[in-house]
């Protein structure tokens, strides 16, 4: 059946002009659902590969935390074994130095005047250097300080050369 010939002649152009209105919102409401369909389905993968991304990321960062530790504690080792070593040498410069008698003097440091008095003087029969003299207790122990500090500064010295050494630093 024919549905034209139902429609009055002066309403025909209305009737088309509302069949293409229906036509028209009918393609705009399936275009926007294959619109919204299509937006999902991209929104969906992008959530996917970023959160592949994130658990990538996270990964990583969590093996590099790891690789950290581990050279912290090595270096931790490096740091106690030098430490170890330095504190070694010091406390056996520091039995040296307490176990060496007062220093002495020779003349030269004495600018020859202590020398030629002595030296006019009668010869000890015990063969001692009659040349020299013994420091003072407070110079004696400044210069045994001060030989202790260069011997601390050759010993962190020498730690820092073996310990460059040991981790393959040198060419």
């Amino acid at each position: 059946m024919n549905l034209l010939f139902l429609i009055p002649p002066q309403f025909k152009p209305l009737a088309c002009i509302a069949a293409l209105v229906a036509l028209a919102a009918g393609y705009a409401a399936w275009h926007h659902h294959v619109f919204a369909v299509g937006q999902a389905d991209i929104q969906a993968k992008w959530d996917a590969a970023e959160k592949k991304r994130a658990e990538a990321e996270k990964a990583a960062v969590l093996e590099r935390e790891q690789e950290n530790e581990a050279e912290r504690e090595k270096n931790r080792e490096n740091k106690r074994l030098v430490q170890k070593s330095y504190e070694s040498e010091i406390g056996r410069l520091r039995a040296a130095i307490d176990n060496t008698p007062r220093l002495r003097v020779g003349p030269s440091f004495c600018g020859g005047a202590t020398g030629q008095a002595q030296a006019s003087s009668a010869g000890s029969s015990n063969g001692t250097d009659t040349g020299s003299g013994v420091l003072s207790p407070e110079v004696d122990q400044a210069v045994k300080q001060l030989i202790e500090e260069t011997e601390r500064v050759a010993a962190v010295g020498r730690a820092c050369q073996a310990f460059i050494r040991e981790n393959g630093m040198t060419p």
